[in-house]
């Protein structure tokens, strides 16, 4: 089974080549592709691909003929609105047009932020709500509407923060180099999410990829506990035993235009389908016993 994995030097993208590389029970030939300038966190090979080029989608895909395509590849809130525009809404469409040319099976992510933040908590199906003065959330629902537009089969994730406690997520990291400079960190308590482990997410994944392939449409996957900004960032940077040198400042978003602040999303697919969705706090307890 060839599957093909946009995104793939990305924190979530690397992490799942490397799963499915490792893991025999999945017999697969991975193609990894992933944007010109993008900065590899593996050695994985792979190569480059301009998602909002559709020419360019259109003749990698039907060149590989992948029979899976796992696509996680995305620009972040802070990149220039029209790129974002160009990658997360038109790189989607690419993206999905070619799996239905191909008729291959389409796994896509997408983010809790598609939301308002403020008709909490959120269904699998409810209809992305997005703050027109936030442009990262406007681009990701644009994104979901026209995959799933050409191509209803399809399956699109909506999640929440990714992290990890064997390897530190971008935005940890982001937060640790602030710390390190003498920098301050403000940090939201009234933004609510769900926190997703990597591992679950990626298990969860290949779930929907090669075992629930009847499922369409939006899923949510997060995890299981209710945690604030504020909240979340403390227990990562306490298991990374990062000393915030009183630099930490918690603060509320409420009124904020274009932040969501409820985020909370229902998983009653998820749970139906049997997929892990831990919380952050069990993740943590679990990997302190593997420590000891």
């Amino acid at each position: 089974m060839k599957v093909l994995i946009t995104g793939c030097t990305g924190y979530l993208g690397s992490f799942l080549a490397s799963h499915l590389s490792a893991h025999q029970a999945f017999d697969v030939e991975l193609l990894g592709v992933a944007r010109r300038d993008a900065v590899a966190r593996t050695d994985y090979p792979y190569q480059s691909l301009d998602i909002s080029n559709e020419a360019e989608v259109a003749a990698l895909v039907d060149h590989h003929k992948p029979d899976v395509i796992l696509h996680t590849a995305a620009l972040n809130p802070g990149a220039d609105e029209s790129a974002m525009d160009a990658v997360n809404y038109l790189g989607a469409l690419h993206i999905a047009k070619a799996a239905k040319q191909h008729a291959c099976r389409l796994v896509a992510m997408s983010s809790d932020v598609v939301h308002n933040g403020i008709d909490a908590p959120f269904a699998d199906d409810a209809k992305p709500t997005p703050l027109a003065e936030n442009p990262y959330s406007v681009s990701k629902a644009r994104g979901e509407l026209a995959m799933l537009e050409h191509y209803p089969q399809a399956v699109v994730i909506r999640t929440s923060l990714i992290y990890g406690l064997a390897s530190m997520d971008r935005g940890t990291e982001v937060f640790v180099e602030r710390l390190r400079r003498g920098e301050g960190l403000t940090l939201y308590a009234d933004v609510l999410r769900q926190p997703v482990c990597i591992e679950a997410l990626t298990e969860c994944i290949c779930q929907l990829a090669f075992v629930h392939t009847e499922v369409s449409g939006t899923i949510n996957v997060v995890g299981d506990d209710v945690l604030s900004r504020a909240e979340f960032a403390r227990l990562l940077l306490g298991w990374w035993q990062v000393e915030t040198h009183g630099l930490v400042n918690e603060v509320n978003a409420a009124g904020q235009p274009g932040l969501p602040v409820d985020l909370r999303m229902q998983t009653a697919l998820a749970r139906r389908l049997g997929l892990p969705t831990p919380g952050v706090k069990e993740v943590m307890a679990a990997g302190k016993k593997k420590c000891l």
